[in-house]
């Protein structure tokens, strides 16, 4: 199911934290939070837990992950807001045998001996005096989690769970099938004939033609598609700028409103793009000085302007960066402003503005969310018992650092949000007319200064308690904060495999973020380990048990439909919409597979980057009737297109004409569009192309027409779920 915006601004607003900080050190003011009943556990600790229940029996590793660290730890310790990062299946390693972080004189594991494991003494409520106190703050763990804690510790505290394997076979793909799925997941179009002849000759030729692949400029277009799946800057909503100087000395097309949104919503993609593809590492995306830009960025921006004394915009380089073009390589000239790669996004900050009481909140989260896969917004929210007047804003503002369930998120993210005061929070696009020109995004003066006054939220810039003063150290830290490696895997993982963030194994994360380190932060090399890995490759499973956690087909996205179709056809699908905008302008071509707004992206599938923030995977209605018009339209534009070429010049059609009546030469053709569309290598006699001949044959005989005959089978292949899915 798709997430749908809106909703998240309205919990954003009652955002106030769940928690008390959980950590070795001394505890708060108890909190009372709901138990799993749904009712208060009382002042000194939490509600009833389910469990092993009873005297302590043997439990595995797992068990104490499910029952304990889940529900009562890891909203603090997650290697974020505490640094005793007690999630996923590595935390065992963490703390067997291991010290204390902030009382070393104590282990916090001992294998076999519960009193003698700081950890379970602190659970129990019976720590050592120089220990701190109890966890969670304020009380104990409930006797059903403690007894598995304890039933761990004394059965040997063993770092492994001892798992059956889930029942059911899986079965992998064959050789063409899997050169298909790698090929549109890397690049979002299907493999040559001749590509396809070469995994058919020697399987194991796959690892080379991935290779070939990842250094293709169609994978740049998946990258960008990718990071926009979590940085959501391609969205049309509330920017739609008009054309104004010096916009009106662009080309009349380049000035339509959805063609200035593209040129800017699109520099952060661009970016991250140029970054891999010039296999440069991936951290560099938080930390370069580099800006990529176009024309139309350099006059909505400015270049190299002073305004009351402050200096403004772009100094750029005149020459296109190799690949990219109508982009170059430029930099930002406000002092404190570059460096942050992304995070000095003019673009990224239109797309996340903050209204004025948010105080860069929601900007901070996102940046959280996207990088280090740390949602604020996913914490628990519990009102019960807190006398604050949410109406007032002085109430509020006192309670996000003096009550201790606020103080809990806003001690982490309001010194995040401090990065972000440099940016102006808002833009209304019907204001623009009334702004300076050109338009001042960032400025500086009111951006922290080392050792000057605090931000307005009177915090010092942190990122969990990691001290910076400019973008540049944020990105920094960022990059250096081992979720940044993590999220990085999970983000790939998912986008790639179609499968929902949070269902990532821990164990594939850490496999891929400990790949990813070593090899110097390659997102090319992260990429080829997914599509490479055996668990991409499976097909389906065997029988019924265990099938639902297997994705055996990856539904074809927007972005890859056009760029398979076209590929394939030629057929680049758009219309012009001509109406005029409120604030000015006309609207613009639109790109009927890619847009939201007037297209047909969301009924793809896809995202509007505003309102709709997750795709579908699965093939509902919407979707059946996008391709059935895609599919028309294609088969069209390809019929006609290679019928009036020669035959070398032709893309699908190459082994007959309109008027060829040799059921060889059909039957051939036939064959070859099996295999190029829909991944089956099957002879010209197979009963499958007996089928397909049947429908040209009854398509011509109603129409008494080839072309169209064509277009009938080409229209059908391009609905079919071969071709859909990979």
């Amino acid at each position: 199911m798709r997430r749908i915006g809106l909703g998240r601004i309205a919990l954003a607003i009652l955002a106030a934290g769940a928690l008390a900080a959980c950590d070795d050190e001394p505890a708060g003011d108890p909190v009372v939070i709901p138990g799993e009943d749904g009712g208060a556990g009382g002042t000194g600790g939490m509600g009833g837990a389910g469990g092993m229940g009873g005297a302590p029996g043997e439990a595995t590793f797992c068990d104490v992950q499910a029952e304990v660290f889940e529900p009562y730890c890891n909203q603090c310790h997650n290697g974020s807001v505490n640094a005793l990062d007690l999630r996923g299946a590595a935390a065992a390693e963490r703390v067997v045998g291991q010290p204390g972080i902030l009382y070393g004189g104590h282990t916090l594991v001992t294998p076999g001996d519960p009193g003698a494991s700081l950890l379970y003494s602190k659970a129990a409520g019976t720590q050592p005096a120089d220990a701190g106190g109890s966890m969670p703050p304020g009380g104990v763990t409930p006797a059903d989690a403690l007894a598995v804690l304890e039933g761990w510790i004394r059965a040997g505290a063993a770092t492994e769970c001892e798992v059956e394997p889930p029942p059911g076979e899986t079965v992998a793909l064959g050789a063409v099938d899997r050169a298909v799925r790698a090929s549109m997941a890397v690049r979002g179009v299907r493999p040559s004939i001749a590509e396809l002849e070469q995994v058919l000759d020697d399987p194991a030729a796959i690892e080379a033609l991935v290779d070939r692949w990842l250094d293709s400029p169609e994978f740049g277009r998946t990258i960008k598609d990718l990071h926009d799946d979590h940085l959501m800057v391609r969205s049309e909503i509330g920017l739609l700028f008009p054309p104004w100087p010096p916009l009106d000395a662009l080309p009349e097309r380049d000035q339509d409103a959805t063609a200035i949104n593209r040129a800017i919503m699109e520099a952060p993609l661009e970016l991250i793009a140029w970054l891999v593809q010039s296999d440069r590492p991936y951290t560099e995306i938080l930390t370069t000085d580099i800006v990529l830009a176009n024309r139309t960025m350099r006059g909505f921006w400015g270049e190299d302007y002073t305004l009351q004394g402050v200096r403004f915009g772009l100094e750029c380089e005149g020459d296109e960066v190799e690949g990219h073009p109508g982009w170059s390589r430029c930099r930002w000239l406000e002092e404190g402003r570059g460096g942050g790669g992304v995070l000095s996004s003019g673009a990224y900050f239109l797309r996340w503005q903050s209204a004025g009481g948010n105080l860069h909140r929601g900007r901070a989260n996102a940046v959280s969310t996207a990088f280090l896969c740390y949602d604020f917004l996913a914490r628990d929210v519990s009102l019960d018992g807190l006398d604050i007047d949410f109406a007032d804003p002085d109430v509020v503002a006192n309670a996000v650092r003096d009550n201790p369930a606020c103080a809990s998120c806003h001690e982490a993210l309001d010194p995040l949000a401090s990065f972000f005061f440099g940016y102006r929070g808002r833009l209304l696009v019907n204001q623009i007319e009334a702004e300076l020109w050109p338009l001042p995004w960032y400025v500086s003066p009111f951006a922290y200064q080392a050792g000057g006054r605090l931000p307005r939220n009177g915090r010092r810039p942190a990122l969990f308690g990691a001290e910076g003063d400019t973008l540049a150290d944020l990105g920094r830290l960022i990059t250096e904060h081992p979720d940044f490696a993590r999220c990085t895997a999970r983000r790939f993982q998912a986008y790639l495999a179609q499968t929902p963030l949070e269902a990532v194994p821990d164990a594939t994360v850490e496999a891929l973020a400990t790949r990813f380190v070593e090899s110097g932060h390659d997102a090319k090399d992260l990429v080829r380990a997914i599509v490479l890995s055996d668990d991409f490759a499976v097909s389906h499973s065997v029988g019924e048990v265990g099938s639902e956690a297997v994705i055996g087909l990856k539904k074809i996205r927007a972005g890859q439909a056009k760029r398979a179709v076209q590929a394939l056809t030629g057929l680049d699908w758009q219309a012009l919409a001509e109406f005029r905008l409120p604030q000015g302008g006309v609207y613009g071509m639109v790109d009927l597979v890619e847009n939201a707004l007037l297209g047909y992206k969301v009924l793809a599938g896809g995202t509007d980057g505003f309102g709709v923030l997750e795709e579908a995977h699965t093939f509902n209605a919407p979707a059946s009737a996008f391709w059935a018009m895609y599919a028309a339209e294609a088969a069209g534009e390809i019929v006609e297109s290679d019928f009036d070429a020669p035959r070398d010049q032709r893309r699908l059609l190459r082994l007959v004409d309109d008027d060829t009546n040799d059921s060889d030469a059909i039957r051939a053709q036939l064959a070859e569009l099996h295999l190029v569309l829909l991944g089956e290598d099957v002879g010209a006699d197979d009963p499958i192309v007996d089928e397909t001949l049947t429908l040209l044959a009854d398509a011509f005989e109603r129409t008494n027409g080839s072309r169209h005959a064509w277009k009938v089978v080409l229209t059908a292949m391009f609905q079919d779920a071969r071709f859909t899915h990979y």
